[in-house]
């Protein structure tokens, strides 16, 4: 009952909150490119059946799509890993499936999921509204100004646009005394820069069998719950144009209900 002390624990990434005598939902929210990493998952893997079943599935369909196993995608100096976007987002979303097998067997399961970014795809597939052979088929679809593209944070915003349009941005924040940084990113995505690939996404989702989630699905392209598969192709769409107001999304699922974010 300490908020002075809470508020030192907060800063040091510690977070706690009185047990609610409601029992709480679980959420899982699934990350999207930008968390990969050499070497992720392979200490889970090394230990647990249930991830080492998963990636093993997993790299059957990886090969038959013309991909790299998950272990030599990941797990190696790869410089494709986070350069191009297609091994990147593959290799996110064979993670985020592993850690959901995982968590699976050891009797943890979502009450609802939620995406960041590219996560939505994968909060999807963990909803079985699609299958990985259906997700990989739609991969490749994706193919001077600045755009909100991601609010992550009520300290971080993350924008979108062309190289040279950025390099002005950052230098303009910085000047006025805000902390800005150029991450590599291989497209805009979530801006209107990519309504090229609109077209090719559209057909290839047209294309794919998407059946209504398992679990609630609440999207972060318009912070709703979705549950027809049309409305969930043209989430996806609009998800490569339209800026990622994650923490609207956050603050939905908390004010719902008591919800343990995983």
């Amino acid at each position: 009952d300490n908020p002075a002390a809470q508020g030192a624990l907060d800063q040091q990434g510690i977070f706690f909150r009185k047990r609610s005598q409601i029992q709480p939902r679980i959420a899982f929210l699934f990350p999207g490119q930008g968390s990969q990493y050499t070497g992720m998952l392979q200490d889970l893997v090394s230990t647990s059946p249930a991830a080492q079943q998963a990636m093993r599935q997993m790299d059957v369909v990886l090969k038959r799509h013309g991909y790299q196993t998950f272990a030599e995608i990941a797990w190696t100096q790869n410089p494709q890993l986070g350069n191009d976007v297609w091994t990147t987002q593959v290799a996110i979303l064979v993670a985020d499936a592993i850690v959901h097998s995982a968590l699976n067997d050891l009797g943890i399961q979502a009450d609802v999921v939620a995406g960041h970014s590219y996560g939505e795809f994968s909060a999807l597939l963990a909803a079985k509204s699609w299958s990985f052979d259906q997700v990989l088929a739609a991969e490749p679809a994706f193919a001077g100004q600045v755009f909100l593209a991601n609010y992550n944070a009520p300290d971080q915003t993350a924008m979108g646009g062309r190289i040279d349009a950025l390099q002005s941005f950052a230098a303009t924040m910085t000047q006025r005394g805000y902390q800005a940084k150029l991450i590599p990113v291989p497209s805009p995505f979530h801006t209107p820069l990519m309504k090229d690939a609109a077209g090719p996404l559209t057909a290839a989702l047209d294309a794919a069998t998407i059946r209504p989630p398992r679990i609630p699905l609440l999207s972060a392209v318009n912070n709703t719950y979705v549950s027809d598969p049309h409305l969930i192709r043209q989430n996806l769409v609009a998800h490569l144009m339209s800026p990622i107001r994650y923490v609207d999304l956050i603050q939905r699922l908390v004010a719902e209900e008591p919800t343990v974010l995983v």
